[in-house]
Parts: C-alpha cells; structure tokens; sequence
C-alpha cells in the first residue's frame, strides 16, 4: 500500500519538475529570440495616404458578372495560362430544360418516398 503510494506521489513530483524545467526553457529561449528581433528590426513609419470616397455606383449584376469575367479571360490570355490549367469561361445562361438524367433521378425520389 506504501509502496503504490509512493510511486504515485513520486510521478506526480517527476512531471511537475519536467513542466517547470520545460517552462523555464521556453521562457529562456522566448527572452533570447526577442532580443535578436529588436537588434535587426527597423521602424519605419508610413503616413497613410488621403482616402478619397468614391460615390457608390449601383449597376446590373450581369454587367459586374460580365467585367470580372472579361478581366479573368484578359490576364489569362496575356499570361499563357490557358495552356496550363485548362480553364474555360462559359456565358451565364440557364437552360430552362432539365435533362433526361436529372427527371429520372427526381422520379426516383419520388417514388421512394411515396
């Protein structure tokens, strides 16, 4: 009974030490890393430049749609990266006819839940 018990009380000090001594390392290291970022770093302060408040401009969803589309195909273009990646900017226009696949596949949805 002793003898359990002193192992138990003996492993508790064990991982406490191991924690201190860990805790300390870090502390150590943390007061050596930020003394070396302080000798190389440099301050340089920046003036913000004025902001200018643009007036906002409402526009049609197709048109904001239709530029951001352009400007993807335009940078692609003067980048090659056509070639690469293989992307392709389709218009947007919904279909309104389902196909064949997708009304068999609500049929079956149906079905299974009648």
């Amino acid at each position: 009974m002793s003898d359990s018990l002193l192992q138990t009380i003996t492993g508790f000090l064990v991982v406490i030490m191991g924690m201190f001594l860990l805790t300390g390392i870090i502390i150590i290291f943390s007061k050596i890393m930020s003394k070396r970022s302080v000798k190389n770093t440099q301050t340089i302060i920046e003036e913000p430049e004025p902001v200018e408040y643009i007036a906002e401009i409402s526009s049609d969803d197709n048109e904001v749609i239709a530029s951001i589309l352009a400007s993807i195909e335009a940078y692609m273009q003067q980048n090659n990266i056509k070639n690469i990646c293989n992307i392709v900017i389709k218009p947007l226009i919904r279909t309104s006819a389902s196909s064949s696949w997708s009304q068999a596949g609500r049929i079956e949805n149906v079905s299974k839940k009648a």
